[in-house]
C-alpha cells in the first residue's frame, strides 16, 4: 500500500498499530489481513499487487 495523500493507522494481523503518511508505504503479506483507521482528512493510496 503506497500512501499518496493523507495518512492512516494500520495493523497487520497479530501486530501493533503503525502510522503511515503521504510518501510512505507498507506491505501486507500474502494470505493475510489488516485493519485500517482513517481520521480527519481523506486517505488516498495505491495498492500494488504482485
Amino acid at each position: 500500500m503506497e500512501s499518496i495523500a493523507g495518512g492512516c493507522r494500520y495493523r497487520l494481523k497479530g501486530g501493533d498499530w503503525q502510522s503511515v503518511v503521504a510518501g510512505q508505504r507498507f506491505s501486507v503479506p500474502g494470505n493475510s489481513s489488516f485493519d485500517i483507521e482513517v481520521k480527519g482528512e481523506p486517505f488516498h493510496y495505491v495498492c500494488h499487487f504482485g
